[in-house]
């Protein structure tokens, strides 16, 4: 059964409407057996006392024998009390029967019990419930039956969510099936609330063990923050870590990186080894198979849970209608004063607003408004700007939630909020009845709206909501006549107002936790990804040396072989060493590759437009993709906003990319889809390159832009195009990322900001004239490229003069002018780039040539600010470096 679509639901909503309403529609579970499950956790209460609380309850007594005369357990002869079956099953046992009461037959029953959506959460719990069963033994025996509980209702959030927004919920689903632990952002996200909060406001509105609510709400804690939920701690561990071991059995994706570092980390806080974890592991899915026929996940419930549900409501109703009886034989003005009294411990005991508001309006209907027809309770939130009440006309019950102005009137009509007009009357007359800036709120008393009776919620000094009621007796008899009545409406009125300020300061106190556990593994994330930049510095500082060192022996290699290959008459030699010159210049190109990627070029910014780049390269590449079974479909925003950019770069990182993804379909061909857009939320331009390959493998995903990596073949690429453009996107400020999946092809998405300052470069010139003279001057630091430069410039015919280093150097050109000066951009003592700028002056018309090994592009740029007529990079061919020698001459002379 599959499900779309999304309700769009704000990611700051604490409690949204519809899942609320849906808390609001579930029945109460039985209160025995809530009562019986904390009896149960309790290791000091033996069996006769939880049968006794077992008896109150028919369909769970005979839930419970019914499992105890199982097979499974073994026993001989018939079962037929409940003590004897508590001693059968045993504590643990009994406390997964209850969960199957109290849980799922109460959370269950609006929905369908087969939906395999809902059954493969529940598979999750129950495999989640035996692994952390089987850790506790291990490490914790004492914590092995709560270990079980805790984590078999640790996800009922989610079960929740389902039965509220079941379409919403499946999409979020199947987001979250390649990451798990991304399931609360996404939550968050489109449905406007977590499994998590969800499950411990359920657990708290049905008054479940504290444990149980710590289970429920605290389970995705990092492990790095366990250590702050103090007494719990060990319980959250081990529901942490096997919630991380049970997900290979119910058929989830195997743990990445980051999960796995976790369940070590957890493992070794909970004094676990490998060993223990593997022998966990495999004696899972035994653990799993035998609880499953507790939970009946292989056959349908619903029969059995309808008709236990309908002898425990009918149970209910019995007692409540005899309390009904008793309480209306007592005497008025004490049954009063006693509805106060039970309102308030009730609202003690409530979890939310919605449950402060029913126990008012129970007290007003059933005692201290004897007879009311019309009553209510609402109360103002500044802090979110809204209005939230709950109000009963006759067998209606009405609740208004809307957002309220700065007047602190409701944004709505009675016909939007759903309510009578007269109560809507009500809450448009609420500012009068404020009290002016600096009067006391503890002052004041009820006031009269006819024909209702209000009475103000005040706490703590403020004035934030009123309680409303129409009695069928006369104003004068209820507040004048009959003094204790007003009394009994201003205790209540206190008691709500004092409940709804603790829940205020719950609330806010929950939404700070929540943010500090959403700040550490964002903290966490970050780090990861600070090691990874890390990582790549390290290795381009690296790179940047090795390059360097071997660029200028190869170069004298280079010449030597073009010597060798200019002088070698046999064909057959000459052959072979045209082979070595090919591999030489392979070579020669991983270099310059790799000097890109460890020192690249900062980007030239100026005005550009993502779409003329994306043309620009498909124009390059269409051709090529004429004689394959690939198809080309563009996608391109129109109203894409210009950034600030270096175009040439960013041409290189998308023909990377599509160069990559053509590869990845030659074989197979498809569709490349390449496509433009504009995220108005992070302000930022994307460019996605998406193709129909094999995908990109789990394992190889945190590799792809680490230099050298490649999945090609040998001979079809360095491994550096990834990492190169990693370099240029994070240059100008952006991101890049991919989504891929086995089978399903890749697509990769370069986010590009739109603001970003561009920048320019300094130039500077100068020359004067030296004394003449007639010879070219070579100043290189490595020996064998003197003499190869020098070698072939006489066989040219040219004086040749040499200087081993910069200093020695300016020490030549000090006392002679030469034709030509060629030059080493690093040497030691003195850089080429020093030695230009302290003799530039005294140069005059003279050409300069600069010979890099692979200097960085700044350097060059530097040397034609100071008069480099060429840049040529080592290792060079003989016959263009004689060439340029000669144009660049010739030009000097014909300017002579």
């Amino acid at each position: 059964m599959k499900r779309t679509g999304h309700n769009g639901a704000a990611a700051n909503a604490m409690t949204p409407p519809d899942i609320t309403s849906c808390m609001d529609e579930l029945p109460s579970p039985p209160p025995v057996a809530t009562q019986v499950l904390s009896l149960a956790l309790d290791e000091d209460i033996g069996a006769k006392e939880v049968a006794r609380s077992i008896e109150a309850d028919q369909a769970l007594a005979v839930k419970v024998l019914q499992v105890a005369n199982a097979p499974v357990y073994g026993y001989p002869g018939r079962v037929s009390t409940l003590e004897q079956a508590i001693v059968v099953l045993g504590l643990p046992t009994l406390q997964q029967i209850l969960l199957s009461i109290v849980v799922r037959e109460t959370l269950l029953d609006p929905v369908d019990l087969d939906d395999p959506v809902l059954a493969n959460i529940w598979r999750h719990s129950l495999a989640c419930a035996a692994a952390a069963e089987l850790l506790a033994q291990r490490a914790r025996p004492e914590l092995a039956p709560l270990a079980f509980t805790a984590a078999i209702i640790h996800d009922c959030g989610k079960t929740l969510l389902f039965a509220a927004q079941p379409e919403e919920y499946e999409a979020v689903l199947d987001l979250a099936h390649t990451r798990p632990d991304s399931i609360v952002d996404l939550e968050i996200r489109h449905l406007g609330m977590d499994h998590c909060h969800a499950g411990a406001e359920l657990l708290t509105r049905w008054g479940m063990p504290a444990v149980l609510i710590d289970a429920a709400s605290l389970h995705h804690l990092p492990a790095e923050a366990m250590d702050s939920v103090g007494k719990h701690a060990d319980l959250l561990r081990l529901l942490r870590l096997a919630d991380l071991l049970s997900r290979r059995l119910t058929g989830e994706p195997d743990l990445d990186a980051p999960s796995r570092e976790e369940a070590t980390l957890l493992a070794d806080d909970l004094g676990l080894d490998a060993g223990a974890l593997d022998a966990v592991g495999e004696a899972l899915e035994q653990r799993f198979s035998q609880r499953a026929s507790i939970f009946d996940l292989d056959q349908d419930p619903r029969e059995m849970y309808l008709r236990l549900l309908q002898r425990a409501r009918s149970k209910l109703s019995d007692t409540g209608l005899k309390l009904r009886q008793t309480s209306a034989a007592l005497d008025r003005q004490v049954a009063r004063q006693q509805a106060c009294l039970q309102a308030g411990l009730a609202m003690a005991r409530a979890k939310t607003v919605q449950e402060v508001f029913t126990s008012a309006i129970e007290a007003l209907r059933d005692e201290i408004g004897a007879g009311t027809r019309r009553c209510g309770v609402f109360r103002i939130d500044d802090t979110a700007s809204t209005l939230d009440g709950r109000f009963v006309d006759g067998a209606e019950t009405h609740r208004m939630c809307c957002r309220i102005d700065e007047r602190r009137l409701p944004c709505t009509s009675a016909a939007d909020a759903g309510v009578p007009s007269y109560f809507l009357d009500i809450f448009n007359s609420y500012p009068s009845r404020i009290p002016p800036n600096g009067g006391a709120p503890e002052a004041l008393g009820p006031a009269f709206h006819e024909p209702f009776f209000i009475m103000p919620l005040t706490c703590e000094g403020e004035h934030f909501g009123e309680i409303i009621l129409e009695p069928d007796n006369a104003e004068s008899e209820l507040f004048g006549g009959n003094a204790l009545d007003a009394s009994a409406l201003a205790q209540l009125a206190s008691l709500t107002a004092f409940a709804l300020r603790r829940l205020d300061v719950a609330r806010h106190r929950d939404e700070r936790a929540y943010r500090l556990a959403r700040a550490l593994r964002t903290i966490k994330e970050m780090q990861l990804q600070a090691i990874q930049t890390q990582r790549l510095a390290a290795v381009g500082q690296l790179a940047a040396g090795a390059a360097h060192e071997i660029n200028n022996p190869l170069a004298i290699i280079y010449a030597r072989t073009q010597l060798l290959e200019q002088n070698e008459g046999d064909p057959k030699r000459r052959k072979n060493i045209g082979q070595m010159k090919e591999q030489i210049e392979r070579i020669t190109r991983i270099l310059k590759n790799l000097m890109e990627f460890a020192r690249p070029d900062p980007p030239t910014f100026q005005t550009m437009h993502a779409n003329g780049v994306v043309n620009k390269v498909m124009d390059l590449i269409r051709g090529g993709l004429d004689k394959t079974s690939i198809s080309l479909r563009l996608e391109l925003d129109p109203d894409l906003p210009s950034i600030q950019g270096d175009p040439r770069q960013i041409e290189q990182v998308l023909l990377n990319l599509l160069l990559n993804a053509t590869q990845a379909m030659e074989k197979t061909g498809g569709e490349l889809l390449v496509s433009t857009s504009f995220d108005s939320l992070s302000g930022d331009i994307v460019i996605s390159v998406a193709d129909q390959g094999p995908g990109i493998p789990p394992e190889h995903r945190d590799k792809l832009f680490d230099p050298f990596f490649t999945t090609k073949e040998e001979g079809k690429g360095t491994g550096l195009g990834l990492s190169t453009s990693y370099g240029i996107v994070q240059s100008h400020g952006g991101s890049i990322n991919v989504q891929s999946e086995p089978g399903n092809g890749a697509t990769f998405s370069v986010r590009l900001p739109v603001q970003r300052p561009a920048g320019g470069q300094l130039r500077r010139t100068g020359t004067a004239p030296l004394e003449d003279g007639n010879a070219v001057l070579v100043v290189d630091d490595e020996e064998h490229i003197r003499e190869i430069l020098k070698e072939s410039l006489e066989a040219a015919g040219y004086v040749v003069h040499t200087a081993a280093n910069g200093r020695d150097g300016l020490r030549k050109l000090r006392k002679k002018r030469y034709r030509l000066l060629l030059l080493d951009i690093r040497m030691p003592e003195k850089s080429g780039l020093s030695l230009l700028a302290e003799i530039g002056d005294e140069l005059g018309d003279t050409p300069v040539i600069m010979l890099t090994g692979l200097a960085g592009a700044e350097e060059v740029r530097e040397a034609e600010a100071l008069g480099a007529a060429l840049c040529i990079q080592k290792p060079f061919e003989i016959e263009s470096l004689l060439q340029a020698v000669k144009e660049i001459l010739d030009t000097a002379e014909k300017r002579e």
